[in-house]
């Protein structure tokens, strides 16, 4: 596995994994639990008990993709607790009207679209931030869409075709405070030049991963470039086609940004040096709260309700079945280690997550995209964040 040695990164794995009240040598990390028939007989429970999925690193003939082999949260413990369960204890179950922390829940709507990325963003600088979403609409395209507000529903101003999968999508000030808002895509970078949108063309083998803003107020797109090491680039627009990025740097602390967030597979990101339990969701971000000035990190959270059964084919024994999964985001403590805030469980995966209202421009708070099983929509909830007390 490669050392987490990118600064941003490292800074990130060095707080979650005191989070997490981990023990490891420096620049190392755990070694990825496999699912075994061996661990899987030893404690006489099924795969998805620890592992996301119910056959980890089986070939799914309905989807011919391999099942990944994450570990939920008991599987994180027991990978790095010797595999044992030996003082493992349950998360609760969350309960909505026990909530306390930084945030409360705002409001909840339904978009026609399928959207795996959102972002607040003011792209026309006419002082009306737009929600944008990237949606996937074939193979390797995608659709990038600008809604506006009109007090009772999101309305679609216009539509772009991305040539690039719905997985990238970063929006700010990347050439300067002083110049337009640019959005980065996979397929290239864009920009409101008074008329319409110009275009230049993604450089090969350029994988954005995320962005930082740094306390000074500067912002840098955090990617990779054919596979190499982590750097965050500012961009310049006065460069032909695809050299528009420029001077790469390497990531910044944890503690040196306002905010910074990762988004990537998995696999990915446990590659760059994120531990199973943080890349599960595949998000990752640290914000410095505008209210509460700590640095606090945010991520998905997977919560799985698990009942005991009868075993059939060994009898009198029990076994683990899945009755329903939900997915929350959590909002962890960089100072005490304590968790902070849990939404309540939201309707299908977190697809991303953004820190200021579309429907309250100027209020900061988390932005939650999800999944919904109804087609061609996704839901969006805003939980804003609340003055801290006196």
């Amino acid at each position: 596995m490669q050392k987490a040695k990118n600064g941003l990164f490292f800074g990130l794995v060095a707080l979650s994994l005191s989070l997490f009240s981990l023990s490891l040598l420096p620049y190392t990390l755990p070694t990825p639990a496999h699912a075994t028939v061996e661990y899987a007989r030893k404690e006489n429970k099924p795969c998805v008990y620890c592992h996301v999925s119910a056959a980890p690193g089986v070939l799914d003939p309905t989807t011919g993709k391999v099942n990944t082999v994450a570990c939920n949260e008991r599987g994180f413990y027991y990978e790095t607790h010797n595999h044992s369960f030996a003082g493992y204890v349950e998360t609760p179950q969350i309960n909505p009207r026990a909530l306390t922390g930084p945030f409360r829940f705002g409001w909840a709507v339904k978009l026609p679209t399928a959207a795996q990325r959102v972002v607040v963003a003011d792209v026309k600088g006419d002082q009306h931030p737009l929600l944008i979403t990237l949606s996937p609409s074939g193979a390797h395209q995608s659709e990038l869409a600008l809604w506006s507000w009109n007090g009772k529903t999101f309305v679609k101003e216009s539509a772009l075709p991305i040539a690039a999968n719905a997985d990238m999508l970063q929006v700010g000030h990347f050439a300067g405070n002083d110049q337009p808002v640019l959005i980065v895509t996979g397929d290239g970078v864009r920009w409101w030049n008074g008329k319409q949108f110009a275009f230049l063309p993604a450089p090969n083998g350029f994988q954005l991963i995320g962005a930082v803003r740094l306390l000074d107020g500067t912002e840098r797109l955090l990617g990779t470039m054919n596979g190499g090491d982590l750097q965050a680039y500012r961009v310049d627009l006065s460069k032909a086609g695809s050299a528009w990025l420029a001077d790469p740097q390497s990531p910044p602390q944890s503690h040196e940004v306002q905010w910074a967030e990762m988004h990537g597979d998995p696999k990915l990101l446990e590659k760059i040096g994120m531990p199973t339990a943080l890349s599960l969701g595949g998000l990752i971000g640290v914000w410095n709260l505008p209210t509460q000035h700590q640095l606090f990190l945010y991520l998905p959270k997977l919560n799985q309700d698990l009942d005991t059964v009868p075993d059939p084919d060994h009898p009198g024994q029990n076994k683990f079945v899945l009755k329903s999964q939900t997915w929350c985001v959590g909002l962890l403590n960089a100072t005490n280690a304590n968790d902070a805030y849990y939404t309540p469980p939201l309707a299908g995966k977190v697809y991303d997550v953004a820190r200021e209202s579309p429907i309250e421009p100027t209020t900061p708070g988390l932005l939650v995209l999800t999944e919904l099983s109804t087609p061609n929509t996704s839901g969006l909830y805003f939980f804003p964040l609340t003055p801290p007390k006196p």
